[in-house]
């Protein structure tokens, strides 16, 4: 198994001191952090008898399987992730992710902290309800349905990879609304910490702008929670 995580140094458990909600809101609530990627490297390792089931380019349950996988590390640690819900009607957007590990073995997408997680050849795993609240994406947790790649993508993806973007991104858009949140913003886990500078990378982020178009998402490149930064111009879809 090739190991090669992306430049934003390690798996990532920062702190933050308060918790900006929506595209534009702040509030004060304490909330622990986490990014999403707190798995060993044991858990990313393929599992000859793991029984995940396989369709490439469509959409698999995994919310019985995911429902009692709790949180490894931080004031959080023990503690059930599907267990902390939110309102769908504060739910604005996607918030777009990159496991940073090169050869995911099935079964770690049913432990990842995602709601949609994508296996290299486009099968999209629904891991956790939209409802849940998951410490995916720091100040964008409760703001925003997290979905993450689950393998580092080249310069370009490659047509599975892209098929399953789609796949994933048309799925979260009709079902947020169908919910009733709202499915208009588009953000990267870079915008919400400093460690997540790669985080989803260039080839993600410029193929769901280009794609989310059609669906009515739209970026927000300059928008900023906590530590972290704007979309850099040289990721394309910032204008």
């Amino acid at each position: 198994m090739k190991r090669a995580p992306l430049v934003w140094g390690g798996l990532g458990l920062g702190l933050l001191g308060a918790m900006v909600l929506g595209s534009g809101s702040s509030g004060a609530r304490s909330d622990p952090g986490f990014d999403g990627e707190e798995l060993d490297w044991s858990d990313y390792l393929p599992d000859p008898n793991d029984a995940t089931p396989v369709v490439p380019g469509q959409v698999v349950d995994l919310t019985a399987e995911a429902a009692n996988v709790t949180y490894k590390r931080g004031s959080v640690a023990g503690q059930r992730k599907r267990d902390r819900k939110r309102s769908m009607a504060d739910v604005v957007g996607i918030t777009l992710h990159n496991w940073g590990v090169k050869d995911v073995g099935r079964a770690a997408h049913k432990k990842g902290t995602y709601h949609l997680s994508i296996h290299n050849d486009g099968t999209v795993y629904l891991v956790h309800p939209f409802d849940t609240y998951l410490y995916h994406g720091h100040g964008l947790n409760r703001s925003t349905v997290g979905i993450s790649l689950g393998d580092i993508p080249g310069a370009t993806l490659t047509a599975p990879q892209r098929e399953g973007l789609r796949k994933a991104l048309s799925y979260a858009v009709a079902e947020i609304r169908r919910q009733g949140g709202r499915a208009d913003f588009l953000y990267a886990h870079r915008q919400s910490s400093r460690d997540r500078g790669a985080d989803p990378g260039a080839a993600v982020w410029l193929e769901a702008v280009s794609y989310g178009w059609g669906l009515g998402l739209r970026p927000d490149p300059q928008r900023t929670w906590g530590s972290g930064k704007p979309i850099p111009a040289q990721w394309g879809g910032v204008a």
